[in-house]
């Protein structure tokens, strides 16, 4: 029986001509393509992320480096400063590389993935000839991945917020509300937006942060702390209206003065609004709130955290809530018992873990 099956195959796997018609088993990764780069994203403080297109071997300080401008202030000439302080990481699981570099805000600087380093797992090294659009190369293996960030100069230039729930990409108008885009900037430039929390959340109306940040390890109440900012009065005129995913600041006092807290808009809160008409002011001397921003894309994660669970940590952030000058009666929660049980930020809130302006994207010569 057996060497009837074997017959059978050998019979099979030949024309009658002699030629074979069954294609050898070749391990199918030898017939793959050379990794290449498939998009990055990096920010105006040195955080890169870079998709691969396939997993890669080999990313690390030696592979990947960063470099400021030397002394001459250009970048892309020979005193080009290295910086050694920064992370590289890379995640199997989607691919990507994350840098972790150290910028002054705006500053532009150049990375280079080393091609004869970084190769994919069957060994073809990285095509990473790059033009100015993706994915990188020329069809061959080899070839760095050179390029550099630039500083957004738009009216227009984009955020991104990197949340626990997800990322929100977010368009500054300065050419509607220069004032309060300004403001923002400089708040997310100076890193007081980072490791933000949302403090108050109320589905169909608002989702508002901007002054309370986790600190330290980030595992206690009193890892939380409070900050303010300079104040400003109310922006006018207003020429965007608060409808849904724009940012308006939030402001109180008597002269309605507004000073790192914002809301995002989770509903139309504006004259289609029979309760929360936010374009308008209710009595004479109350504040208007002019929206300088909005959501482009990630709304569903501000919908996200709008739809947690909230509790009540007053007892819990009652010095960082007072300096912050901000109520914690609403913060939105994975669980409101245990938080208001045993506080600890890193698992219980929601948090931004960084909000940064993109860079623009060119070759490096």
């Amino acid at each position: 029986m057996l060497r009837k099956i074997v017959r059978r195959f050998r019979f099979s796997a030949t024309t009658r001509a002699g030629q074979s018609v069954i294609e050898p088993m070749e391990p199918r990764q030898l017939l793959a393509a050379a990794p290449t780069i498939t998009n990055v994203v990096a920010d105006n403080r040195g955080e890169v992320l870079l998709t691969a297109s396939r997993f890669l071997r080999n990313v690390n300080k030696n592979s990947v480096k960063f470099f400021t401008a030397g002394a001459d202030g250009a970048i892309g000439t020979a005193d080009d400063v290295r910086k050694t302080d920064i992370t590289v990481s890379f995640n199997p699981d989607n691919n990507r590389i994350t840098i972790r570099g150290r910028t002054d805000p705006n500053a532009t600087y150049r990375v280079r993935l080393e091609s004869s380093l970084i190769t994919a797992g069957d060994g073809k090294r990285l095509d990473g000839e790059f033009s100015g659009t993706f994915p990188t190369g020329n069809g061959t293996q080899g070839g760095n991945f050179s390029f550099l960030a630039r500083r957004d100069r738009s009216n227009m230039p984009v955020v991104r917020m990197s949340t626990n729930l997800g990322t929100m990409t977010i368009r500054i108008r300065k050419d509607v509300a220069p004032v309060s885009a300004t403001q923002f900037l400089d708040l997310a430039n100076g890193g007081f937006y980072d490791n933000m929390i949302f403090a108050r959340a109320v589905p169909n109306f608002v989702l508002q942060a901007g002054s309370l940040q986790v600190t330290g390890s980030g595992t206690s109440a009193s890892d939380v702390i409070g900050n303010t900012a300079p104040s400003f009065p109310q922006e006018l005129p207003r020429v965007l209206s608060n409808l849904r995913g724009t940012l308006s600041f939030a402001r109180g006092g008597p002269q309605a003065l507004a000073s790192n807290q914002f809301f995002i808009n989770i509903g139309n809160n504006d004259a289609s609004s029979a309760f929360n008409n936010l374009d308008e002011a209710d009595f004479p001397g109350d504040a208007v709130f002019t929206p300088f921003a909005q959501v482009i894309d990630g709304l569903a994660v501000a919908d996200a955290i709008v739809n947690k669970p909230t509790a009540d940590l007053s007892a819990q952030l009652s010095q960082a809530a007072s300096n912050g000058s901000v109520a914690v009666t609403n913060v939105p929660v994975n669980n409101p018992a245990q938080a208001q049980t045993s506080l600890n930020p890193n698992r219980d809130l929601m948090i931004a873990r960084r909000t940064a302006v993109r860079m623009k994207i060119a070759p490096a010569a």
